[in-house]
């Protein structure tokens, strides 16, 4: 990220897209670990959209939801 952060500010101009979730917003049973590091992808994305405000840097979090997988019956006809 300080490679990348430093050509950005040089340019003045990127974009950083971190892959979070709504488990770092929101914690599960049995999700600690996976919970504790989305956690940290949230910080660390609102403290580097801090420190990048005055530039033309955008910073951005995905934070996607739990999926449901519908499983659809795979049908053969001859």
């Amino acid at each position: 990220m300080k490679i990348a952060a430093a050509d950005f500010k040089a340019k003045n101009a990127g974009h950083v897209i971190n892959l979070g979730s709504v488990a770092g917003r929101e914690a599960y049973v049995g999700g600690g670990i996976y919970c504790a590091t989305k956690h940290a992808v949230r910080s660390f994305t609102g403290t580097l959209l801090r420190e990048l405000v005055n530039t033309n840097i955008r910073v951005t979090e995905v934070q996607p939801g739990q999926l449901i997988f519908v499983q659809i019956p795979h049908t053969v006809t001859y």
